[in-house]
């Protein structure tokens, strides 16, 4: 008995790495949700590669975005699998929800309150 090879997530193209985590429709939406919150556009191909060689602001707002990116990959999966074991079908929005939840969490409890004061207007706005 041959297996389908199609992605779970969208069922369009044979499941790749590549194509899970940089041109599923899946996870270009949850991409595209990702960059819309930290307001950062993040490119679907190379993702990894940008963030490495991307100047950003500041130190923080790098490691925040490495952060969520790292996670994003994770719930990816997360959510392929759950479709493969469980035969449920997870939300690019409730990704991205749980991924700022766990980020900003993250922040409250490992940030120093000796935080410059452009740090804190970019913790309110990740947390609002």
């Amino acid at each position: 008995m041959a297996e389908d090879s199609s992605c779970l997530l969208c069922g369009l193209l044979d499941e790749t790495h590549d194509h899970l985590f940089f041109t599923c429709e899946f996870s270009s939406r949850c991409l595209q949700l990702l960059s819309d919150w930290l307001s950062v556009v993040i490119p679907g191909q190379n993702t990894v590669n940008w963030w490495v060689s991307m100047r950003f602001r500041s130190l923080f707002l790098k490691r925040i975005t490495g952060a969520a990116i790292c996670s994003l990959f994770y719930q990816v999966w997360h959510a392929r699998n759950k479709c493969l074991h469980e035969s449920v079908m997870v939300v690019p929005k409730i990704i991205i929800q749980f991924i700022r939840q766990v980020i900003c969490t993250r922040i409250r409890h490992v940030i120093s309150y000796k935080l410059q004061e452009k740090h804190s207007r970019l913790i309110r706005r990740f947390m609002s």
